[in-house]
């Protein structure tokens, strides 16, 4: 060991003058002690390290700075290569093998940077304590990193590293930066950051065939997280996995998941706090693209996200038995599912709307809702298999929607409890079915339903079905086929339809259904679609 240089530390000289002490710089090379090096140095002198020394090294100096120029540090599986019992150490440039733990801290204020972790067991590096550094280590083969904060305040940093082929990263508690790392070949969670508090952040890291999941991150007290510009391919669990507790506030923004054997995206809401995504994209998903669920009070909405190919349903979103929190489904866009394109069940009277959603190639039905007050909101439906909407429940609000070339029953209503359901302002066209579909009580207001091969509109049961301003043109059945009792029927216009029972209107005066006409009068005739141009063609 030898006694490098001798150097004054950067300050002021009032702190020199204050009786500041001269730093030390201490070489170690082959065959020499770092164990020793390290018991002879005070705070802020500088160990540097080269050559392969088989070592278990502790360090019970506080403000030590390690520096490994060509330096290894071999634990030889005995115990750890390097533990730091002391705060403001950094250790940087090492390389660090065979240890169980590789470095083992219980200290606050260690930095850990420059370093290359390679078979170890148990972890390759782990720190209990606050203000950590973990920044462009390698970490290969074996152990992974575990990080746990005692306190909501500490500020911790796990940016830059390259993870592969070792086991999970856990990151645990506080405020946690996770940014810019790559993760191949993890064994089981890629990165799990739990109890995130005080403004978390998770971005641009990039994880690559996985063992369980891709990224698991939850949120607790009073905190937020933001997981921004991730991305998870080939995962064998979830793709990304975001958990809320307590009053925790989280944003999922601009996130790419390809190729997850089971869920795409997983988004469990459990606090009262708000809950947001944004821009997410889903490429093909073993499971539900995307699968979120309120357990609690606070807000979800959902926006802007993209499925591209789940073989279960597109986006299910649901609430867990007593949630009460609100939640919003914003111009997603789904396309070729096995199940459905979306699926959503909601408490009972909680507010549940979507709006604006682009939905196409289901091979079960477009959008499904079961629950009482959902909204539907301006919606396409395409080229799917099933039903293009298909609503059990009551208190259903279903307005703007269009649903074109679905191979059963354009929109589907089935009402036992709650309300009465208002259906308006939809347009239904080349389903292979009927256009709409009703059993129970529901207002149908000035829908277009047109060239279906089924009836324009069949109540099919039920009682005061109110049809009121609604066009059929051009079914291959009939325009309005009523079995239901006490339906009203007014101001509606049928042209050109086909039905054996009468070809615009079947069950008129009792039909097969008992039926009130409006004041107005109805329009029937046979001009279809050249001579009534209410619909975009």
């Amino acid at each position: 060991m030898k006694h490098l240089t001798m150097a004054l530390p950067t300050l002021a000289l009032s702190a020199i003058l204050a009786g500041s002490a001269w730093s030390k710089t201490f070489e170690v090379g082959p065959g020499e002690s770092v164990q020793a090096a390290v018991d002879a140095a005070t705070s802020g002198d500088t160990i540097v390290i080269s050559g392969i020394h088989r070592e278990n090294v502790s360090v019970n100096n506080a403000g030590l700075t390690l520096v490994g120029q060509n330096g290894t540090i071999d634990g030889q599986y005995f115990a750890y290569s390097v533990a730091v019992w002391v705060p403001d150490v950094t250790i940087k440039g090492l390389k660090v093998i065979h240890g169980a733990p590789g470095i083992r801290v219980i200290a606050d204020r260690v930095e850990v940077r420059d370093c290359t972790f390679k078979a170890c067991e148990d972890h390759a590096l782990e720190i209990d304590g606050d203000d950590a550094v973990i920044r462009k280590n390698d970490f290969e083969s074996g152990g992974g990193v575990r990080y746990l904060s005692a306190t909501a305040q500490s500020d911790s940093r796990f940016e830059k590293n390259e993870v592969k082929n070792c086991e999970s990263v856990d990151l645990e508690g506080g405020r946690l930066s996770v940014q810019d790392n790559s993760f191949v070949g993890c064994g089981g969670v890629s990165v799990a950051v739990n109890h995130a508090s005080e403004s978390s952040l998770v971005k641009e890291n990039v994880a690559t065939s996985l063992g369980d999941a891709g990224f698991v991150v939850r949120a607790s007290s009073a905190g937020s997280v933001v997981v921004v510009g991730s991305e998870s391919r080939r995962s064998r669990g979830d793709g990304l996995r975001v958990e809320t507790f307590d009053a925790a506030s989280a944003l999922v923004k601009k996130n790419k998941i390809v190729a997850s054997e089971d869920d795409g995206l997983k988004l469990i809401h459990g606090s009262s706090g708000v809950f947001g995504t944004y821009g997410n994209q889903v490429d093909w998903a073993g499971r539900e693209g995307i699968d979120a669920r309120v357990d609690g009070s606070g807000v979800l909405l959902l926006r802007h996200d993209v499925v591209e190919r789940a073989e279960e349903e597109g986006i299910e979103v649901s609430h867990e038995v007593g949630a009460t929190g609100v939640i919003l489904v914003v111009q997603a866009k789904v396309r070729d599912t096995g199940y459905d394109g979306l699926r959503l069940s909601n408490e009972p009277g909680v507010p549940f709307t979507v709006s604006g959603c682009d939905v196409r190639r289901a091979l079960g039905r477009g959008i499904r809702a079961n629950g009482v007050g959902i909204t539907l909101l301006d919606n396409d439906v395409r080229q799917c298999d099933g039903d293009g909407i298909f609503a059990s429940g009551g208190d259903f609000v279903v307005r703007g929607n269009s649903v074109k070339s679905c191979a059963k029953n354009g929109i589907e209503f089935s009402f036992s409890v709650g309300g009465v359901s208002v259906i308006e302002e939809n347009v239904v066209r080349k389903c292979g079915r009927d256009g709409f579909q009703i059993h129970g009580g529901a207002q149908l207001i000035d829908n277009q339903s047109n060239q279906n091969r089924g009836d324009g509109i069949d109540v099919a049961s039920g009682s005061f079905v109110l049809l009121d301003g609604n066009v059929c043109l051009d079914n291959a059945h009939e325009g309005i086929d009523n079995s239901g009792t006490n339906t009203t029927i007014a101001n509606n216009q049928m042209f050109g339809n086909g039905g054996t029972l009468g070809p615009d209107l079947a069950g008129r005066g009792t039909g097969s259904g008992t039926t009130t006409f409006g004041s107005s009068v109805n329009q029937f005739g046979s001009g279809g679609l050249t001579t009534l141009q209410r619909l975009d063609q």
